[in-house]
């Protein structure tokens, strides 16, 4: 596939794909894109420059997964984000009739709507044919670059669908079987340690990248609601079970003492009367028949449990409301969140950096006031790359909240040991001495250069 160009137009931004041939533009998958919003498919429309036909997809107010996930992990949170919305998309195309291997995974060209945290895939009818086994390894090896290693079942999910995805016979489908079992036990902890899911997420599609809210955020339940809850289990399974194990037992203790003592009056009755004939063979056939009675209740008395499994029962009974009492008393970290690495700001030049520079003899940096010139002064070290720039908190590591300025507006990265600037699709733009950058230009920074993200104007220094 040839390098697609971007080109911004007032408030737009366009991936653009050159040069389609003319004997194609009548391609079925090419006219169904041109005339259908599929969704989760990039916006495309037909324009024609100097004779020649050209492809724009508006990716306006999106960033590519690569561009996203340049400096931050991905959890299984996004896993299940992103292959439930590959799921999706793929039953949009299919109810159209599109095939399959024009649907590119490079997560270069897959976006995220900043807004609604929603994907897009680029869809190319006429990208060159490639063997199955390799159509999904993209996809799988940004998953292994970018998972995070300190999640377990991120990690799993990630190895699991590289392996899944060199199949010929691959689907999808199989793989977010995998999740849901993956998934499954998580749920059951998740329930364990007082968290359940918001009711309107129930009738919500599954995932991360979705307008309404996934069924995974997460609330916290009152304690008053999860104390009736736990009352009320221990109501069932406690007292109620003892109770009624109580009286079981003393009627069969009264049942062992009431036909012991019918057995000793028949004994008594029979030495006393001294029956015969008839008389006789009924008298023993009901001390038989009594003394069967005494076996049986005498069996099920001595049947019961020691006092020592009924303590044992007992503190396993008392184990979930300690167990409740531990997740009461645990708090998960706040800032363990996805919010990317940290900000190293400080105020009158002392650098947050512990010193460890890649940039021997130079101390790149970013000061300015961003809210305006009234507050004062504050400066970014920018000595560790890549560095974004935006007023996405949880994502940028130089937070700016102007309003002209986009979620994820500019990143600093290193270029042949320099400090190179790179817009990332931002809606007012980002400027070095005046000049506006081009989405995906490169600049490399001059000492002294003065940068501008909207309406936010800054200074580049090294020493």
């Amino acid at each position: 596939m040839k390098k697609p160009l971007y080109k911004r137009e007032l408030s737009h931004s366009y991936l653009v794909m050159e040069d389609i041939p003319e004997e194609w533009m009548n391609h079925y998958q090419y006219r169904m894109i041109l005339r259908n919003r599929i969704p989760g498919l990039l916006v495309s429309s037909e324009r024609f420059l100097e004779g020649r036909a050209c492809l724009y997809y508006d990716i306006s107010s999106r960033q590519s997964l690569e561009q996203l996930y340049l400096s931050s992990k991905i959890g299984m949170k996004e896993v299940r984000g992103i292959i439930d919305n590959l799921a999706q998309v793929l039953d949009s195309m299919s109810e159209y009739l599109l095939e399959e291997r024009f649907l590119i995974l490079e997560p270069e060209y897959i976006y995220m709507d900043l807004e609604t945290e929603q994907l897009f895939f680029l869809y190319y009818p006429f990208l060159e044919e490639r063997e199955e086994e390799t159509r999904y390894l993209p996809l799988a090896e940004f998953f292994l670059e970018h998972v995070d290693h300190r999640e377990e079942k991120a990690v799993s999910a990630a190895y699991q669908f590289y392996k899944m995805s060199k199949v010929k016979s691959f689907m999808v489908g199989s793989f977010r079987t995998f999740l849901e079992r993956e998934l499954s036990g998580e749920r059951e902890l998740t329930e364990s340690r007082g968290y359940g899911r918001p009711e309107p997420c129930i009738q919500a599609a599954a995932g991360f990248f979705y307008e309404e809210e996934g069924p995974y955020e997460y609330r916290t339940v009152p304690e008053s609601e999860l104390e009736e809850v736990e009352e009320e289990k221990r109501e069932k399974s406690g007292p109620e079970r003892k109770k009624q194990e109580k009286a079981k037992k003393w009627k069969d203790r009264a049942g062992l003492a009431a036909t012991a003592v019918i057995f000793l009056l028949l004994c008594a009755l029979i030495w006393y009367l001294s029956p015969e004939g008839g008389e006789k063979i009924l008298m023993f056939a009901i001390l038989a028949l009594d003394g069967i009675l005494l076996l049986v209740f005498l069996w099920r008395v001595s049947a019961a449990r020691p006092d020592g499994e009924e303590k044992e029962e007992q503190q396993e009974e008392e184990a979930p409301e300690s167990s409740l009492s531990f997740w009461e008393e645990y708090t998960p970290q706040e800032h363990e969140e996805l919010e990317g690495p940290t900000v190293y700001l400080s105020r009158d030049g002392q650098s947050g950096y512990d010193g460890s520079a890649s940039f021997p003899g130079r101390r790149p940096r970013l000061t300015g006031t961003p809210d305006g010139g009234y507050g004062k002064e504050l400066e970014y070290s920018l000595e560790r790359l890549p560095v974004l720039v935006g007023k996405l908190k949880s994502r940028s590591q130089i937070l700016l909240s102007d309003a002209s300025v986009s979620r994820i507006h500019a990143r600093f990265v290193e270029r042949e040991g320099r400090t190179g600037l790179i817009d990332l699709n931002s809606t007012n733009g980002t400027f070095v001495n005046g000049v506006r950058l081009e989405q995906e230009e490169v600049v490399t920074l001059e000492d002294g250069d003065e940068i501008r993200f909207g309406n936010v104007q800054m200074k580049y220094q090294e020493r």
